[in-house]
């Protein structure tokens, strides 16, 4: 009583995982069916948008070459 109480609203909120190439980095990314749906050396700071499909599989020839990021938080090193 009193009070202004408002419906509760949840929002979901979907992060972009990131790679980003602090060296030369070979990445690979393929879907649940095993089909290449990315290959490419990424550059110096260059980076990829991971789709945000299920069952996607990411291979790098270089992991350490490679920030991650999940939205704006930096994921530890691989």
């Amino acid at each position: 009583p009193g009070s202004n109480d408002q419906p509760a609203t949840l929002k979901v909120l979907k992060k972009k995982l990131v790679l980003k190439a602090k060296e030369p980095s070979w990445i690979e990314i393929r879907d649940e069916s095993g089909r290449v749906i990315f290959m490419k050396v990424l550059k110096v700071d260059e980076e990829y948008v991971v789709p945000e499909k299920p069952g996607i599989t990411i291979s790098t020839g270089n992991a350490g070459g490679l920030d991650i990021f999940l939205g704006d938080t930096k994921l530890p090193p691989l």
